[in-house]
């Protein structure tokens, strides 16, 4: 007899093979398992699928099944009913994905202090269509019945029919008066939602705070409801990671708390780190954040500005309350600027700098809280997570010699990757020097009326066509030397064999 509810069986070494002795011993009527944990085997996509039709057996207790590709999650009897009596939609049910995205992996996991707060489980996770104009991205989602979660923001909603709906993450600073005034605090991304069709029953904003072990006074949470006619807080029940809302109407919307009502709360945090150039001194931006997603996209699209480059590393860290403070260390000699940070205010502007004029190999970074003298989060940082593999201490990694063992990449490739790299303004500028005479020895400049509505992606096929290989690399090392782009022209060579002569 199976008497596990939710067995933990990551990394396991269990094969494809497991799969079948697992759905077997799930499907018998003496099995109470509910929740399957199987993340970092080799279950291949084979296993996996077999796993998820259990999902499907309405025999079958399982109600999360969780591993490498996300989290699968059995669809309420409701919202298959309601799924099945449009079946025109059934295929769109079918093409929608469980994946959740890469960065909401580390953070979004079930957090041990928040256990017990009620949360439901009968989502499904869809990824967005995504357009970007002038640095704002729009997310675009549609489904048919049912009750659904973006993959990027972990926006919840549910339907009766099929809807269309988009959003765009905004900053909190609109209503920084008015948050003043009512004496409350963000707790939560800000969204611009529009319905483009069809009707929702419900929809959860997702929250940041972490409620475990707090008795938040009923109403302490709110969402704020910004439209024309001025800003209201509205009633909303409260879950572990969201703010619920019936029958919405939806604009500007966000969720908050009163700071007179709920004194002392934790929020659920993130810990993002960032280096510039390949030089012997290593800058680090250090990033002491709320869960926040549309605060964190900010934070990378500034990064990319600054051509920074993010150190991949865990970002977890527990808990944390708003109002406390907290000091960067580092095991070894740098300058640090601030030395304390906050968690608030929500501004790109909000991070510690640590500046090494000669890094050591491996080096740790520490973050305490003022008020505990244990470190909430130890980095261990190496000089591979900062620098090219060809890059040295005190090397520049721009010789033939450096770029031949790099492991080749289809030069247009690398074409794509480094004018996407690009912000809206330089890649303007990029393409004012590309239509210009004398930008590089021997290369014709492309006519400007060719690249006005182009985007990086036409930008680098344009010169594809126009250099082929070799002369595109020679004009975009050119251009971004001209932009004073040392780093990210380094970036290029280092990926890309080093051009001949232009004949």
């Amino acid at each position: 007899m199976c008497h596990y509810v939710s067995p933990r069986l990551e990394d396991c070494s269990l094969t494809e093979k497991s799969c079948a002795a697992l759905a077997s011993a799930a499907r018998s009527t003496s099995c109470s398992l509910k929740q399957l944990k199987l993340s970092r085997n080799q279950l291949h996509d084979a296993g996996v699928q077999h796993l998820s039709d259990l999902l499907k057996d309405p025999q079958c207790k399982l109600e999360t099944l969780e591993v490498d590709q996300g989290i699968l999650r059995k669809e309420s009897p409701a919202a298959a009913a309601a799924a099945s009596t449009s079946s025109s939609h059934s295929s769109d049910a079918a093409e929608l994905t469980h994946k959740e995205d890469h960065c909401r992996d580390d953070t979004q996991r079930a957090c041990e202090s928040c256990a017990e707060v009620p949360d439901s489980s009968h989502w499904r996770l869809v990824e967005p269509e995504v357009s970007t104009e002038k640095s704002v991205s729009t997310y675009s989602l549609s489904s048919p019945a049912g009750s659904y979660e973006c993959s990027v923001s972990g926006l919840r909603w549910s339907c009766a029919g099929p809807v269309t709906l988009q959003y765009r993450f905004m900053d909190w600073y609109v209503f920084a008066g008015e948050l003043d005034h009512m004496q409350c605090s963000p707790a939560g991304p800000l969204m611009d939602i529009e319905l483009v069709s069809g009707e929702l029953e419900e929809i959860h904003l997702p929250h940041f705070l972490c409620l475990g072990g707090v008795e938040a006074p009923h109403g302490a949470v709110r969402l704020l409801h910004g439209s024309d006619s001025g800003v209201t807080l509205e009633k909303c029940e409260v879950t572990q990671r969201h703010a619920r809302l019936l029958q919405p109407s939806l604009s500007l919307l966000g969720p908050v708390y009163y700071l007179l009502e709920l004194l002392s709360p934790k929020a659920h945090c993130e810990l993002l780190l960032f280096h510039d150039g390949t030089t012997a001194a290593l800058k680090l931006r250090i990033y002491l954040v709320p869960s926040d997603q549309g605060h964190i996209q900010a934070i990378h699209r500034k990064e990319k500005e600054w051509m920074g480059m993010q150190i991949k590393k865990s970002s977890r860290v527990p808990p944390l309350r708003p109002r406390d403070t907290f000091r960067v260390r580092t095991s070894c000699p740098s300058e640090i600027d601030p030395e304390e940070i906050n968690l608030f205010p929500l501004s790109v502007g909000n991070f510690c700098e640590v500046y090494m004029q000669q890094p050591e190999q491996s080096f740790d970074v520490e973050v305490t809280s003022t008020q505990h003298t244990e470190p909430i989060r130890r980095v261990t940082i190496r000089s591979e997570d900062y620098r090219p593999p060809s890059a040295s201490p005190g090397q520049h990694s721009t010789s033939s010699a450096m770029m031949s063992d790099s492991v080749p990449v289809p030069v247009l490739d690398l074409l794509f990757r480094t004018l996407d790299d690009l912000a809206s303004d330089q890649l303007k500028r990029f393409k004012v020097y590309l239509s210009e005479k004398g930008t590089a020895e021997g290369l014709e400049p492309v006519p400007r009326g060719r690249l006005e509505q182009c985007d990086a992606t036409e930008v680098a096929s344009k010169m594809k066509q126009a250099y082929g290989e070799e002369g595109s690399v020679k004009m975009t090392l050119a251009i971004l030397r001209k932009m004073n782009l040392q780093l990210l022209a380094s970036r290029l060579e280092c990926g890309c064999p080093a051009p001949g002569p232009i004949s």
